[in-house]
């Protein structure tokens, strides 16, 4: 199910971030790199143990 689409670094999305609480976040949404994103809500989060491993198409 997806939950949003946005283009970063769009005006749309610059205007958003603008009005939400990662506006505090210098670093937030700045990278130009990757393809994953890890974030935690409301306290300290620890990941480990992290495999990523490419999707292939179903034969």
């Amino acid at each position: 199910m997806k939950y949003f689409d946005y283009v970063l670094g769009s005006e749309d999305f610059n205007a958003r971030v603008a009005k939400s609480k990662f506006v505090r976040m210098p670093g937030f949404a700045k990278s130009n790199t990757g393809y994953l994103s890890l974030q935690g809500d409301h306290g300290q989060v620890s990941f480990r143990n992290i495999k990523i491993r490419p999707i292939t198409a179903a034969q």
